[in-house]
């Protein structure tokens, strides 16, 4: 094995892994707050809460 081939299997693959799994988890969370603000404003029929807020 090279050290270009060793660097890329033990180094920069573990670390690509682990910064699109902390994306991942960022994208679902900021999904969840945009569900949750959607199911406040539904739940919301007369209109207090401003879409603006």
């Amino acid at each position: 094995m090279t050290l270009g081939a060793a660097y890329g299997k033990y180094v920069y693959e573990p670390a690509d892994a682990a910064v699109r799994k902390g994306l991942r988890a960022l994208g679902d969370y900021l999904n969840e707050l945009g569900m949750q603000r959607v199911r406040e404003l539904e739940a919301d029929p007369e209109g207090f809460i401003q879409a603006g807020d």
